[in-house]
């Protein structure tokens, strides 16, 4: 049996399949919200309430349930906005476990996870794990603890606890603070360069390496200036005993500064605006870029044909946005987070926004529609009766966040999405699912 929509797509309710000449047709409702919603909502009432809708873009079957004590409610209307700035895992080696704060247990780590405060991260002895923030990096060696406690526009500070940590920082922001505190001692990382930080035991020192940039070290009795190719030694115990000397390079050390070193300029200028995400950076090694009217510059994913976004990867419930979209590709951070999907020519295209822009963007837990015998009822409970479908926003297509956020949050994440941001009408979206 054939239901035929709008635009002439048709939904077959017995195999549960909806066809037509999708991305041409996709792309002319997104430049016509009502229409698409319009046709959604057609399609989710021939799904007779419990179904998946089968559109392109779904992910996956269904979601994973809940997790204990999240039953689907409203958010708490008590809690300020999220984080606007998250880091992410960008590369794991072997074996690399992660934890929230307070969780008890570690669970395996995977790339393009969020990294928020709070996070923390081990290493086994032979495993290395890479985590992002924007355009700088930190690597962990293997047998490394490291703890995220902050996280925000202002920058990052973290404890590391044991083993050995590389930082490339590039284009701080000039109130941007990056801070490791270490059993001996807070590192301040003063500006865009490279370093190396060697955590030491009661019985081996704590090692501050400087290739590129400068560093301060203040601790009980220490305070330490460290220069370009210098190494600072903290040993003892309270009070602590430092000294400068040269550079000194592990074979850690040197592996990073070999393949961390400046990429090569790409060979299509990339958007500013990308390059303050997390993951821009891979865009230029991967897929192609151009110039789509009305859209400016567009990216194409490295992906073979029929390849849909939000598709290939897996949801997860991160606190505190509530369900996030966790990419598959390596690649899979910055254009699921950021920016808007398009269909041009019967190819999926990825636009950074348009308009002005936030600075660094915001961060969203996926730029979805969510449609599902839910809809209207909230989120939560939708999620948790298993019938929601999703559809990734297009250009133009303002960001309904599903959890408590205040107006001056949905205009910097909407900021770049939307001709006019005085037309984004705050009072449709905070709370829309509460």
């Amino acid at each position: 049996m054939n239901l035929t929509l709008q635009n002439g797509l048709c939904f077959d309710i017995v195999s549960g399949h909806l066809f037509g000449t999708i991305f041409e047709r996709y792309a002319r409702m997104r430049r016509s919200p009502r229409l698409f919603r319009l046709v959604a909502s057609a399609a989710l009432s021939a799904l007779l309430g419990d179904a998946m809708l089968p559109l392109a873009a779904l992910a996956q079957a269904a979601l994973p349930p809940l997790p204990p004590g999240e039953p689907g409610q409203p958010p708490d209307q008590n809690q300020g906005d999220p984080p606007e700035r998250v880091g992410r895992i960008a590369t794991v080696n072997g074996s690399v476990s992660f934890r929230t704060q307070g969780d008890t247990d570690w669970t395996p780590a995977s790339i393009n996870y969020p990294v928020s405060a709070g996070n923390s991260f081990w290493t086994e002895p032979t495993a290395t794990a890479d985590l992002e923030v924007s355009d700088s990096r930190v690597a962990l060696a293997g047998a490394t603890e490291l703890t995220v406690t902050g996280l925000d526009m202002g920058g990052l500070q973290a404890v590391a606890a044991q083993g050995e940590a590389y930082l490339r920082l590039r284009d701080l922001a000039p109130n941007e603070k990056w801070l490791i505190t270490t059993p001996r001692g807070v590192v301040r990382l003063r500006g865009a360069g490279r370093y190396d930080i060697i955590v030491g035991t009661t019985d081996q020192p704590t090692l501050v390496t400087v290739m590129n940039g400068a560093a301060l070290i203040e601790g009980p009795g220490v305070s330490l200036t460290v220069a370009e190719n210098q190494t600072a030694t903290l040993t003892g115990t309270d009070p602590f005993q430092g000294s400068i000397g040269p550079a000194v390079r592990t074979d850690f050390l040197n592996a990073q500064m070999e393949t961390q070193g400046s990429p090569p300029p790409p060979a299509v200028p990339i958007p500013q605006q990308v390059m303050a995400m997390p993951g821009g950076e891979d865009l230029a090694a991967a897929g192609t870029w151009s110039d789509v009217p009305d859209y400016g510059p567009v990216w194409y994913p490295p992906v073979s044909a029929g390849w849909v976004p939000y598709r290939e990867g897996r949801w997860a419930y991160v606190a505190p946005w509530g369900w996030t979209w966790i990419d598959n590709a390596p690649w899979g951070f910055a254009p699921f987070h950021y920016g808007r999907w398009m269909a041009v020519r019967g190819r999926w295209g990825w636009t950074p926004g348009i308009g002005q822009f936030a600075a660094p963007p915001v961060y969203a837990p996926a730029l979805v529609t969510f449609l599902g015998a839910g809809a209207g009822i909230g989120l939560g409970a939708a999620l948790a009766s298993g019938s929601v479908g999703w559809v990734p926003l297009g250009p133009r297509e303002p960001y309904h966040p599903w959890y408590h956020a205040s107006p001056r949050y949905v205009r910097r994440v909407n900021i770049g999405h939307t001709t006019n941001i005085n037309d984004v009408t705050i009072n449709n979206f905070v709370n829309r699912n509460a």
